[in-house]
């Protein structure tokens, strides 16, 4: 590895236990740990930057950015999140949408992104 030191730290027993319990590699685990700290560091110093710039980052924005970094289960809370801001336009141009109304809306919802191999059900 170009550019690298060898360090010497000091772990909890159990901690270490742990850590052997899901790799033979202790040594390139805590390295890649230390690297995805890293990065999320610098992630969260330039997005702080950007906002700091442009203004805070909207709920739909922040759904948008989890959907992309966590996959399925975040596409899943954002699916909702669309669905819940279409039904609350509904109602605020054409009066109250019943619970029945809304549990068929998110069936069909469902329903056409589950007919096109998308996202699982909305949250």
């Amino acid at each position: 590895m170009a550019g690298a030191e060898k360090v010497t730290i000091t772990l909890p027993a159990e901690l270490l236990e742990g850590m052997k319990a899901h790799t033979d590699d202790v040594s390139g685990y805590l390295t890649e740990l230390a690297e995805r700290a890293e990065r999320r560091r610098a992630l969260r110093d330039e997005l702080a930057r950007y906002q700091d710039s442009f203004g805070a980052f909207t709920d739909r924005e922040m759904a948008e950015a989890r959907a992309l970094l966590h996959g399925a289960e975040a596409e899943r809370e954002l699916r909702g999140r669309v669905l819940d801001e279409y039904l609350t336009d509904c109602e605020s141009r054409m009066g109250a949408v019943s619970g029945e109304a809304r549990q068929r809306a998110r069936q069909v919802f469902d329903e056409v992104f589950a007919a096109e191999g998308w996202w699982g059900a909305a949250s």
